[in-house]
């Protein structure tokens, strides 16, 4: 095992390679199936994503070893992200049929770990507290979860537009969820998500004080701005009996604000 581990150490750029080529077909396959009406193809690229998501796994293992975790920088934080994601996906497709959801899962996944690997690597901070660790990896599981919402709100449009345009003939309907379930997982996905983004911007928030002494970066305050529209949506949806595409649409605006903070982080990351 030793012998293994030190040979994967020194040959990263293979994995790397298979990872990111695994990522990219899994994508273009997934994308396929809005284009070429064949359920065999959701499959294939189903097993694609995994072979990704297995090479991507032991990647992250490597570099744990070699004091580069998740943890440490924000190419690392990003690169676990993109491996949450896709491995919430397939986790789910175990129990529900969600033909065309993989085409919003790979290629976000695919451009996180480019990201990872290829943008060099940030500065570590030697201070890291306990409870940055547990904020990071809160935040990490906080948003796959949320990027899983998203998708799942994206495929409800998709097939509701195919409903007003009486396409029931398409893959979707043949081989995916009804937009009942659909609507249903993103509300049950929605509050699990929800707690541990909370505790994630709690202590975020704490560990900022801690350090810094002021909660000064825009990425916070945006963050806690979609953490109101996240909690309004479920709010309303309890309330309010929203569903369908107004919810649907309301996850959308929400997360645009978590697409910027990541794009904030990922400036951060490289500068």
């Amino acid at each position: 095992m030793a012998d293994l581990i030190f040979w994967l150490q020194q040959n990263t750029v293979i994995l790397l390679g298979i990872a990111l080529s695994s990522y990219a077909i899994a994508s273009l396959v997934y994308c396929s199936v809005f284009f070429i009406d064949r359920s065999s193809l959701s499959y294939i690229a189903d097993k694609i994503l995994l072979v990704a998501v297995i090479v991507h796994g032991i990647d992250i293992m490597i570099h744990d070893i070699g004091g580069q975790n998740p943890a440490t920088s924000v190419q690392e934080a990003l690169g676990a992200l993109g491996w949450v994601i896709p491995v919430g996906y397939l986790l789910t497709t175990w129990k529900y049929r969600l033909a065309g959801l993989g085409a919003f899962i790979a290629p976000p996944a695919l451009m996180l770990f480019a990201f990872a690997r290829l943008s060099g690597t940030s500065t570590i901070p030697v201070d890291l507290q306990l409870i940055g660790k547990i904020h990071i990896s809160l935040a990490i599981i906080g948003v796959g979860l949320l990027t899983m919402v998203t998708a799942l709100s994206i495929t409800y449009l998709i097939g509701e537009n195919a409903v007003k345009e009486k396409r029931f003939g398409s893959f979707l309907f043949r081989e995916g969820a009804s937009l009942e379930t659909l609507d249903r997982l993103t509300h049950r996905l929605m509050l699990v998500a929800f707690p541990v983004f909370t505790v994630a911007i709690m202590l975020g928030a704490v560990w900022s004080m801690q350090t810094t002494g002021v909660l000064g970066r825009i990425e916070y305050w945006l963050s806690l701005i979609a953490w109101f529209m996240f909690g309004g949506l479920i709010f309303i949806r309890i309330k309010k009996r929203w569903r369908g595409r107004k919810a649907a649409l309301g996850v959308l605006i929400s997360f645009l604000l978590i697409i910027i903070v990541l794009v904030f982080y990922m400036a951060r990351g490289v500068m």
